[in-house]
């Protein structure tokens, strides 16, 4: 992922340092929730060692040689890059269900020209969104947006080193324009962060200031090599300065890898501390200074060694432990430590047998023309493979029995098809309401799409009965009086919080006889949170209707439950008999959730807590599918034909909780 200006132990330790980082979160490991930041690292160092290797080159001839850089640069990455898209399609054709495979292929095509940053950038998912999470070229994003960076920095470079002048005037003019672009960068970083969440993430002008960093250490700090070094540049040479910046740099990053984590809105001003601590890690290995200090460290012979296959190890991660996740998605530590090793080996491999000797290969140097000509058409036949296999992939979801499980998806509660959830930019408060609008009684369902899932086996009771039924829902929605970060948006919700307390202003003048309220546990809030906040709603609600039941949060597959059943249907017999579309529920929501929402609704007379749970997953097991019911439509929402064929045992549940 990187490539190198002049060759440095502690570089290679810190691109280790960067790709162990973004191993341990993908893997999921607890200890890392911020490790997505080693390809902050990633840019910092991409910055630090272009600008090297141009101002150099600067320096040295007075222009670039543009066709031998691009011929380098896809030289280095394109090699191992074609591999793995190859055989992630080999996989991908035989382990995924045909219509899971469509928006792979779509991706497919842009990652082999460097492009797939912009499809995710318009995507309808964020990058900790569960949809990202099984799409195996996700990681290809910080590719597209280090080529994209390749293409312009020596045109910018070029166009500010040949103002003229003498050495002096061009470093200064150099360092101007770099820091022009880190203020500027920046400042569209956070900007987009906020009002283009996935923008701000995927794009290359919102991590063009981390670049910017990169040379402007080499420009500033990397005075014993760059050419263009004048004797008054300042410079710290002493050794406790260096020392220190090693251990500052490593405490940045090390303390982002501990404590940043996916709920926060990033890259924002949070990207500072990865890039930072990059920086000073950097400078302090500059000037015969790489092996004190945390220097030493990173010299050990295991991280140089890691650092060597970063680039190829990071090709090879994601979609080892995307496709682990589909034949187990129970996986336990043990699964995801051997999921780690295979992509190590897999990266080894490509590495000293692919990679390295197309690397070093002079004949290839010597010819550049070739080497660009040969990329332009690996590029171009990728890019056709990916329609290829779009198509194909496409013609096989038409099969009978894939189209079925395609469009259990959409097998919804009918309040959704009459615009009852409101849109996620919206705060208004949009009712449904079913029965005889002169009804005596009226129950009211207050919720998110969880919660509300079961609308088919409550509102057939009521409406049977002559009651009025009122839906008041918004789907991502808690029901807890506390803000929330929404990945969705990369922002806190605070159309949610709006919504909400309109909603319960709303039921607070309404005085329904009933209300049933719910919405999923896997918000990430804490135990208090819950109590409490569960507790500031509870209290109006409670205040104004007759009776109010707490609907609890349903379990969570740990896979996509019409996803596992095509795929059984598509898979060969020997490998889809391997494993069975059912797991335990998932810890969330897990039992401290339920015992905050207990502890909320004890205080009210009139509210009881409902738990639908053990209907769902008997004897503790959750099925994709029971008997010739499918049950779960997604990994965490209930089919609404299963919903409906549970009324009687829903109101057991109802009866016992009075």
């Amino acid at each position: 992922m990187i490539l190198q200006g002049e060759w440095r132990a502690d570089i290679e330790g810190l691109r280790a340092v960067a790709i162990l980082s973004v191993v341990a979160a993908h893997a999921g490991l607890s200890l890392a929730p911020g490790g997505f930041t080693g390809v902050d690292i990633f840019f910092v160092l991409s910055g630090y060692l272009i600008t090297g290797l141009l101002v150099r080159e600067l320096a040295r001839t007075g222009t670039i040689d543009f066709a031998m850089f691009y011929a380098r640069r896809l030289q280095r990455l394109l090699p191992g890059l074609a591999l793995m898209l190859v055989v992630v399609v080999m996989a991908a054709a035989v382990l995924l269900a045909p219509y899971e495979q469509v928006p792979q292929a779509s991706t497919l095509s842009l990652a082999f020209l460097w492009l797939s940053n912009f499809h995710f950038s318009l995507a309808d998912f964020g990058y900790f969104d569960a949809a990202s999470e099984t799409n195996l070229l996700l990681h290809t994003w910080s590719l597209g947006v280090e080529e994209q960076f390749y293409l312009v920095w020596p045109l910018l470079l070029l166009w500010l080193f040949s103002g003229g002048g003498n050495p002096m005037m061009r470093t200064n003019r150099l360092r101007r324009g770099l820091a022009w672009i880190l203020f500027v960068g920046l400042a569209t970083s956070l900007m987009l962060s906020y009002a283009s969440p996935l923008w701000g993430f995927y794009s290359m002008p919102s991590r063009a200031w981390q670049f910017a960093l990169g040379g402007l250490v080499y420009l500033y700090a990397d005075t014993g090599s760059s050419a263009l070094a004048t004797p008054d540049v300042p410079h710290p040479r002493h050794r406790a300065f260096h020392l220190a910046a090693g251990w500052a740099g490593a405490t940045l990053i090390l303390g982002s890898v501990l404590f940043l984590h996916e709920r926060m809105t990033y890259p924002g001003l949070w990207a500072l501390l990865p890039s930072a601590g990059a920086a000073l890690v950097i400078i302090a290995g500059t000037r015969q200074a790489a092996t004190h200090g945390f220097g030493r460290v990173l010299t050990l012979p295991p991280m140089r060694f890691l650092g060597k296959v970063s680039y190829s190890w990071y090709l090879w991660h994601w979609p080892v432990f995307v496709l682990g996740d589909v034949l187990q998605p129970e996986a336990t530590l043990g699964f995801r430590m051997a999921l780690i090793a295979i992509s190590l080996l897999l990266a080894v491999v490509a590495y000293f047998i692919l990679e390295q000797p197309l690397r070093v290969s002079t004949w290839l140097r010597a010819r550049p023309a070739y080497t660009l000509a040969g990329s332009l058409v690996v590029m171009a036949s990728g890019a056709i493979l990916g329609s290829a296999w779009a198509g194909t992939a496409g013609r096989w979801a038409e099969a009978p029995d894939q189209v079925a499980f395609q469009q259990l998806r959409n097998d919804v509660p009918q309040l959704y098809s009459q615009g009852c959830d409101e849109w996620i930019s919206s705060a208004q408060v949009r009712v449904c309401s079913y029965g005889q609008q002169d009804a005596q009684n009226t129950a009211v369902l207050f919720g998110d799409s969880v919660g509300l899932q079961w609308f088919s086996a409550l509102a057939p009771h009521y409406l049977q009965s002559g009651w009025r039924v009122l839906v008041v829902t918004k789907s991502s929605c808690p029901m807890v009086d506390v803000p929330i970060f929404y990945e969705r948006i990369g922002a806190e919700y605070v159309v949610c919080e709006q919504w909400r307390s309109a909603a319960v202003q709303f039921l607070a003048q309404l005085k329904p006889a009933v209300i049933f309220m719910g919405s999923t546990a896997t918000y990430a809030y804490s135990p208090e949170e819950w109590r409490d906040g569960s507790a500031r709603i509870l209290a109006p609600l409670a205040a104004a209707a007759g009776k109010v039941y707490v609907i609890r949060g349903t379990p969570r597959l740990a896979f996509d439950g019409p996803g596992c059943l095509a795929r059984l249907e598509w898979q060969p017999a020997m490998l889809a008999s391997l494993y069975s579309c059912a797991s335990r529920p998932q810890t969330l929501p897990d039992e401290a959730v339920d015992d905050a929402l207990r502890t909320a609704a004890a205080p009210f007379a009139n509210v009881r807590v409902v738990d639908f749970n053990p209907i769902l997953c008997p004897d503790g097991l959750c099925r994709a599918k029971h008997g010739d019911s499918v049950v779960f439509r997604d990994f965490q929402h209930i089919a609404n034909a299963h919903v409906a064929s549970l009324q009687q045992e829903v109101w057991d549940v109802i009866a016992a909780a009075k």
